[in-house]
């Protein structure tokens, strides 16, 4: 989420993260659900302090990660 909100795109987030054995080696739907619990988090984060730009930019950095896996967002 850090590397998306300071600009990076997923992809390259993504990218530098895979030099991590732990990310290489994740289940990819382990890492979708990870991005999705985030999202949670951080839309109700956002939500309870609407007035910080800050936690609305990490709210939009994990939609933007959810996008780019292409997971659906049915169960929000």
């Amino acid at each position: 989420m850090q590397l998306i909100s300071a600009g990076h795109s997923p992809e390259s987030a993504e990218s530098w993260a895979a030099g991590c054995t732990a990310w290489a080696n994740a289940d990819p739907k382990a890492i979708d659900a990870f991005a999705m619990a985030d999202l949670r988090m951080q839309r109700a984060i956002a939500n309870r302090r609407p007035e910080e730009a800050w936690l609305k930019a990490l709210e939009q950095a994990a939609q933007a990660w959810v996008d780019h896996r292409g997971i659906l967002q049915a169960a929000l």
